[in-house]
């Protein structure tokens, strides 16, 4: 795994940006309180890099709900 993740990836995506950096945010919270040694995985890459890869590969699910009126 590269630790640079070129922004044409995430352009490919059909999501908008905002919701890019809440999805990849939310992710590197979650793999950020993943135990140390599921952590060594990563080998010398940031948890956020880590992140953006998946959201690229599209290994990250979400749903979106609709707002209340």
């Amino acid at each position: 795994m590269s630790s640079f993740v070129p922004p044409e990836e995430l352009e490919q995506l059909s999501i908008p940006r905002y919701l890019m950096v809440v999805l990849a945010a939310k992710e590197t919270r979650r793999l950020n309180s993943l135990p140390e040694e599921f952590r060594r995985e990563f080998g010398n890459q940031k948890v956020t890099t880590v992140a953006l890869n998946r959201l690229a590969k599209g290994e990250i699910a979400y749903t979106l709900k609709k707002k209340k009126a």
